[in-house]
């Protein structure tokens, strides 16, 4: 909903065919473009390349962006920002006569594993490092080329993405240039800065917990599961996680941020705390969680764009999955340019565009089947995320674990219970070591049963297929013809839909429509009128909005005559609760003093109503409406008037020829009128003096607050 440009008024109130790409993904992708550019090149002109991506960006933001011109300027741009930062970080290449020097030097080498892992016909394995350094004596020496690990011990299995500390010996062959390291030992390096002795106490006090009341082939996965802790998972164990496609469940990422962060924010939307302050005081918590756990780039890109979401979601109108990616990506090799090729940070990354871009259609297809949303969304994800990450796991690994397409679904869904038991009885251990045990016992069963069906599907035919014949080249082309055919399957979706709702008006015959005229009331709507919806934006842009340091209950807020302290706030969407809490501070007295903030009241006010109906109504009709159904005339850049617009189109569509509940048909028709409503009040805002209408603001916001209570939160 937010505007691209200055702009607010289209010349015609048709939706664009084309719409204009986002500035910010395209800004990433042109950044990434001049790293890779630079680390080919090697070019040192940091001032030259600082100029000139300031100079285009100046220059793309001042021209007018009816024209593709300042696109070209923006990737300029951000080429320009890549080639100076990775010219800046750019470690220098030693000499070949310096790293001769060293041919058969004992010490130490320290790198990430990349490739696969081969085992050697005269015992032990081999493996190749990368962006590896070598310690020996006072010197550290950055090694440019991979490097060829060979060990005789199959004692300790290293796994790709990880970074490793060997001490041996290093050989040095010039013709071609070759490295070779003979390791004697081998150890898991994590090259994290630690808190001291806070972060050492909560990694012991977690390790001696599981390991105090669990079995050693339970302490093993849920070391893993909890701190990316892979040493003492056997062989056996980490090639049937590698084979079924969940190594992923390994890797502290997504999975345990999401998991913390809900556990996290329902402690405190207990205590009452408002929504943006439950984001931002759970990214503290997550930050210490990554330092406790491995480090590595999957968790730094969860915990980057949950950071990124809660900004973004809380100060734009049309907060898109793709920015938060994207300013996660940006931010992540903004300090460590390093990353991009890291197999953990490309395929964190992969996994989440291709959820964001490949769940929509994949969902419309399963659901063409009768399947059930929910299922349906849930397998859509699943499978979005496989189809993804599988190319690129296939090329690093030199296999294709087809079985993961059955596996994920099968046990991710226990990754929502395991992480929070494993928390649980890591604490209980240490303060009730009777629930510990019930926890224990609880949660080993749960384990089995996970193993159990992850061996069961490993054996399957054609769990694997070899890949030797995929290449780069190859695998660029197949994410090539992945979008291609994600592009088509937009007009693809949208015909299928169309033929959907259309199958439903034969249910509604010729009967008279009870909502038509409440539909055509709609047409001279303030929400209509282009210039007094420009007017109202401008205007709630120069209102600042209040901090929420202290809030007190009133009674004019209330809707039953008791405090607003009675209102079930929890079992509202967080937005909603955001809004909730804003409506509470702006009491009667600060509105006297600042007649102005009765505007924004009264759209706080509207969009909390409208985001209960958006988030609860429309996915209980048959079938659901979609965002291709709604035609958004006017565009504003304030997020909750966005939200109000939204409402409206929906408001606009025939709903309750969707549904055969009457009572649903009631709520959608209640809702339709009390919005209706309070955009009348609106109008009479913008004629009028707000201080009027004061009187009649409460009453619509004690109505409004009644209303969500009886239809959406006891809505089953």
């Amino acid at each position: 909903m937010s505007s691209d440009g200055p702009n607010l008024l289209p010349k015609n109130n048709k939706r664009e065919k084309n719409p204009r790409p986002e500035i910010l993904p395209l800004f990433t992708a042109a950044f990434i473009i001049g790293l890779e550019l630079n680390s080919l090149f090697s070019i040192h002109l940091e001032w030259a390349f600082v100029t000139l991506a300031l100079g285009c960006a100046g220059i793309a933001f001042l021209l007018s962006s009816r024209n593709g011109i300042p696109w070209f300027f923006l990737l300029i741009s951000g080429v320009s920002a890549g080639g100076f930062v990775h010219s800046m970080r750019m470690v220098p290449t030693p000499h070949l006569d310096l790293i001769s020097e060293f041919d058969g030097v004992s010490g130490m080498v320290q790198g990430e594993m990349v490739g696969e892992l081969k085992f050697r016909k005269k015992g032990g394995t081999s493996f190749f490092l990368d962006s590896a350094r070598l310690l020996t004596a006072s010197q550290t020496i950055f090694l440019p080329w991979k490097i060829k690990c060979e060990t005789a011990s199959l004692s300790f299995i290293p796994e790709p993405g990880q970074r490793y500390l060997l001490n041996g010996v290093l050989k040095f062959s010039p013709n071609p240039v070759r490295l070779q390291f003979r390791a004697s030992t081998i150890s898991q390096a994590t090259d994290q800065i630690h808190f001291g002795l806070l972060v050492g106490f909560i990694q012991e006090r977690v390790r001696s917990g599981i390991k105090s009341l669990l079995s050693p082939k339970h302490q093993a996965l849920m070391l893993g599961f909890l701190l990316g802790d892979t040493s003492y998972l056997t062989r056996d164990v980490r090639d049937l996680f590698r084979i079924t496609g969940i190594t992923h469940l390994l890797a502290v990422s997504g999975q345990h941020i999401l998991v913390l962060v809900f556990i996290f924010s329902s402690v405190l939307c207990w205590a009452g705390v408002p929504p943006f302050s439950r984001g931002i005081l759970s990214i503290p918590i997550l930050i210490l969680f990554s330092f406790v756990t491995a480090g590595q780039p999957s968790v730094w890109r969860a915990i980057a764009m949950y950071s990124a979401g809660v900004l973004i979601t809380n100060l734009e109108a049309n907060p898109g999955p793709m920015r938060p990616i994207s300013l996660a990506a940006f931010g992540m090799l903004l300090v460590l340019p390093d990353w991009i090729h890291h197999i953990g940070f490309q395929l964190s990354f992969l996994a989440v565009i291709g959820i964001v871009i490949g769940r929509p259609p994949i969902e419309r297809f399963l659901c063409n089947f009768k399947i059930p949303l929910i299922l349906s969304r849930y397998l859509a994800i699943s499978f979005a995320a496989n189809f993804a990450t599988l190319p690129l796991a296939g090329y690093h690994f030199g296999y294709l674990p087809i079985v993961s397409f059955l596996v994920n679904p099968l046990v991710v869904w226990s990754f929502g219970l395991i992480l929070p038991m494993g928390i649980a009885l890591a604490a209980l251990s240490h303060f009730w070591v009777a629930g510990g045990v019930i926890v224990a016992a609880c949660l080993s069963l749960i384990l089995d049963c996970f193993q159990s069906i992850v061996q069961l599907c490993s054996v399957l035919p054609m769990a694997t297929i070899s890949t030797p014949w995929l290449t780069g080249t190859t695998t660029v082309l197949i994410y090539s013809l992945m979008l291609f055919f994600i592009e088509k399957a937009g007009p693809m979706g949208r015909k299928c839909h169309q033929a959907a709702s259309k199958s439903i008006e034969p249910v509604l015959g010729k009967k008279p429509n009870p909502i038509r005229k409440e539909v055509e009331s709609f047409a001279g709507s303030l929400l209509n009128d282009p210039f007094k919806l420009q007017v109202i934006d401008q205007k709630l842009s120069l209102i600042r909005k209040r901090p929420l340091k202290r809030i007190e209950p009133l009674d004019e807020t209330s809707f039953d005559g008791n405090s607003c302290t009675n209102f079930p706030v929890n079992k509202l969407f967080l937005e909603s609760q955001n809004l909730f809490f804003r409506l509470e501070d702006l009491s009667s007295l600060i509105l006297r003093k600042n007649p102005d903030l009765l505007l924004q009241s009264q759209v706080f006010c509207l969009a909390l109503l409208d985001s209960e109906f958006l988030g609860r109504i429309p996915s209980k009709l048959i079938p659901p409406p979609t965002p291709l159904d709604i035609e958004i005339k006017v565009k504003v850049k304030n997020r909750h008037l966005a939200t109000v617009l939204t409402a409206e189109a929906f408001f606009q569509l025939p709903l309750i020829g969707r549904t055969n509940d009457s009572r649903l048909k009631d709520v959608i028709l209640k809702t339709r009128q009390i919005h209706q409503y309070g955009a009348k009040m609106l109008g009479n805002f913008f004629e009028n003096e707000c201080s009027k209408f004061e009187k009649e603001h409460f009453a619509f916001r004690r109505t409004t607050l009644k209303w969500c209570q009886e239809a959406f939160l006891n809505l089953k």
